[in-house]
């Protein structure tokens, strides 16, 4: 790059030296956005200035990409800067806003059949509907025979297509948001003592952003310093604390089935954001240090306290083909 040319550009000479072709993908990516273009507006954040936080992490979303290939770590980097800059709201393209105004009513009490197994159905049955009337292409409705399969009562299924087909209006009309200047919105999971970071709103300038991202650069650089960025030293350079030394097997992130590697979620994922946002509850609510973080957590979900977003739904057709590894 220091060339001059652009990111895409020096990855694709890069590659061909180690004889890897990516100009044909490139060529299929750029297709397929020109698909997806045609149904929403894409902005190209290339061609705006002073995108990321500070250089710093600029340079460390270019290494995730290249050194790691690890787009969740640099999602994860781009969206909270994006919103530290901009201000908005932050949404995978895996989830969807709830449906709880489409099915309400409908005892599902007598299921034999996991909750989130049921979103999917609910989820599925809601696209297909927004397919058939959009006249999108009926090929992406996904098959769900083998979680029908699990259900009980057959005449459960007959209703839950018909309300969508009904209310579909109402899966369009979601609560209005409010969001503190100064403070986050992150989505809450099921269990009470987890958030996810697939969506977030914040304001432009959000006090709370501007924390957070200091705590990923303080994390990053602890790497720098103990030399684990680009290699897989044996010792460190100096003495920490447990705290921190979590991120020690960065470079093994995602090879390996145990949770010690899944750094990501610690280093720029929703691990980080909920252990900052648990350091400023007990900060700024004063709260005593023998009550434990789970029970902070609740704070999470209650409504006056603006932090949890809870209008959404996590499973859906697309999340179970979808991974951050």
């Amino acid at each position: 790059m220091s060339s001059g040319h652009s990111f895409d550009e020096s990855l694709i000479l890069i590659a061909k030296e180690i004889k890897v072709e990516l100009t044909y993908i490139l060529r299929l990516y750029k297709l397929k956005l020109l698909q997806v273009s045609k149904l929403v507006k894409i902005i190209d954040i290339r061609d705006s200035q002073d995108i990321f936080y500070n250089k710093y992490l600029e340079k460390m979303y270019f290494n995730e990409l290249t050194l790691r290939q690890n787009a969740a770590c640099a999602s994860d980097i781009l969206r909270l800067s994006l919103l530290y800059r901009d201000g908005g709201m932050y949404v995978d393209v895996d989830t969807l806003p709830s449906h709880k105004n489409v099915y309400k009513d409908i005892n599902i009490t007598t299921l034999s059949i996991n909750e989130n197994l049921l979103d999917i159905i609910k989820s599925e049955y809601l696209l297909q509907e927004v397919r058939q009337r959009k006249r999108y292409l009926k090929n992406r409705n996904i098959s769900l025979s083998h979680i029908e399969a699990q259900i009980n009562d057959k005449r459960i299924l007959i209703k839950l297509k018909e309300r969508a087909a009904d209310r579909l209006s109402d899966f369009y009309n979601q609560d209005s948001l409010y969001v503190h200047r100064d403070i986050i919105k992150v989505a809450t999971q099921n269990r009470i003592y987890e958030i996810n970071n697939n969506t977030l709103l914040a304001n432009k300038g959000s006090r709370c952003i501007r924390i957070i991202l200091k705590e990923v650069i303080r994390r990053y650089k602890y790497l720098h310093s103990n030399n684990f960025i680009y290699s897989t030293p044996s010792h460190k350079n100096e003495k920490v604390s447990n705290y921190l030394s979590r991120l020690d097997k960065y470079r093994h992130d995602g090879l390996s089935n145990y949770n010690d590697t899944e750094v990501t979620l610690l280093l720029t994922g929703p691990c980080l954001i909920h252990e900052v946002l648990l350091g400023l509850c007990y900060e700024v609510f004063k709260i005593p240090k023998n009550i434990s973080p789970t029970s902070v957590s609740y704070i999470f979900r209650i409504d006056r306290t603006f932090l949890g977003f809870n209008n959404q739904t996590h499973y859906t057709p697309e999340q179970l083909r979808s991974s951050w590894l």
